[in-house]
C-alpha cells in the first residue's frame, strides 16, 4: 500500500471520528439540528468520494 493511500484513509478515518463525536455530544442537547448531521456526513462522503478517485487514478 502506498503512503498516499495510508494517509487518505488516515484522513477519512479521522474524519468520520470527528463527526461522530459531534453529533454524539449534541443529540442529548436542544441545539442538535438535522442539517449540521446532513452537512457533516454529506462533507465526509464527498472527501471519501474525491479520495477514492485519487487511489484509482494511481
Amino acid at each position: 500500500m502506498k503512503r498516499s493511500h495510508l494517509l487518505n484513509l488516515i484522513s477519512v478515518i479521522a474524519a468520520l471520528l470527528l463527526i461522530i463525536n459531534w453529533i454524539s455530544r449534541a443529540v442529548g442537547t436542544l441545539c442538535f439540528n438535522w442539517f449540521d448531521y446532513s452537512t457533516s456526513f454529506g462533507t465526509l462522503f464527498f472527501n471519501m468520494a474525491i479520495n477514492i478517485f485519487a487511489v484509482l487514478e494511481d
